[in-house]
């Protein structure tokens, strides 16, 4: 047991030494300390804390707990997966636990993913009043196959579902489609300027070859420091109108998606970034909601249902209402 014992805190110490390696020493920016790697400037997360009022508190299994009173973030070290309220939040980078307990969080995921709840300064503070609801795909493009059902027609009946509870809530809503018509993406995204809306949310459905896929994800553009090296031509875009409302993008993907789960008990796949075009290219806050994966036969026949559309529903206007509160709070 002790030959055990002591082989695993070697382990343990190669693989700490290894994590360090590549750092640079410590460095002072006024109260913000930080140390660089191969990726760039990662910050003290006990500064953050100092900074922002938070309460930080070490956990088991290497995670870390920085909260407000209405915001509870918990980091896994080596993991971009995090935890905000519950809801998996996908961080740009995985943070560093050091040596002693000190930990490290990416410049970047300070700045996009902490700072729109801890530092509300930073969003843009516009009522929301009119909104577009954008049922993905339709007319010649079907979206994505089930077995007997296709994406467009439910993309199309949890949009009207949507519709009808913001309209009761006493919002405007404008639709990029409200029949099997196939508006381009470009007509889609234009449309926040031409109605000058305050809100855009896609409402799609996945599909995958593995057919055991399942769950609900939301998306949020992704910040355009980072590269995107599947697409060449969107790598570090920084003209794309999307880009400066993405925080306020996350604060509504990251509400929708929390609603989703608990109306509809779904897996949760998480809050994750993208490039998609209506993303990019939305004058305003915009999300893109996957509902489920049509490609999976129990999710799909779940999809299928009325009472089940009327939970997406619900989820997704109870979302963009929790945002529209809380804008309103600031």
């Amino acid at each position: 047991m002790k030959t055990k014992s002591l082989t695993l805190r070697l382990c343990r110490t190669i693989l700490l030494l290894t994590i360090l390696l590549p750092l640079s020493s410590f460095a002072l920016n006024g109260r913000m300390r930080f140390i660089t790697t191969q990726d760039g400037r990662y910050l003290r997360l006990g500064d953050l804390a100092e900074q922002w009022q938070l309460h930080s508190e070490n956990m088991p299994n290497d995670r870390i707990v920085l909260a407000d009173r209405n915001y509870r973030f918990e980091l896994g070290a080596g993991s971009r997966g995090a935890r905000l309220n519950g809801t998996l939040l996908y961080l740009h980078y995985p943070p560093i636990c050091a040596p002693e307990g000190k930990w490290f969080l990416h410049q970047l995921d300070m700045e996009r993913s902490l700072k729109p709840y801890f530092d509300t300064d930073s969003l843009y503070p516009d009522p929301v009043r009119r909104i577009i609801l954008d049922p993905g795909h339709g007319g010649a493009d079907p979206g994505a196959r089930g077995e007997t059902l296709l994406e467009k027609e439910i993309n199309l009946a949890v949009a009207r579902r949507v519709a009808a509870r913001l309209r009761a809530a006493g919002f405007e809503v404008v639709m990029t489609r409200d029949d099997d018509s196939e508006p381009t993406l470009a007509e889609r995204s234009a449309l926040v300027r031409t109605t000058n809306s305050d809100l855009f949310v896609s409402i799609h459905q996945n599909a995958a070859t593995n057919r055991n896929a399942i769950g609900i994800e939301t998306f949020c553009v992704t910040p355009p420091e980072l590269s995107n090296p599947a697409d060449s031509r969107n790598n570090r875009q920084n003209d794309c109108p999307g880009h400066r409302f993405e925080r306020n993008s996350l604060r509504l993907a990251t509400g929708i998606q929390s609603q989703l789960l608990r109306h509809t008990g779904a897996t949760d796949r998480g809050v994750k970034r993208a490039r998609f075009r209506v993303l990019r290219m939305s004058d305003c806050p915009a999300v893109l909601v996957e509902c489920g994966f049509i490609s999976n036969h129990e999710e799909e026949q779940k999809l299928g249902r009325e009472d089940y559309q009327e939970q997406l529903a619900e989820g997704i206007a109870s979302g963009i209402l929790q945002y529209c509160r809380e804008l309103e709070e600031l």
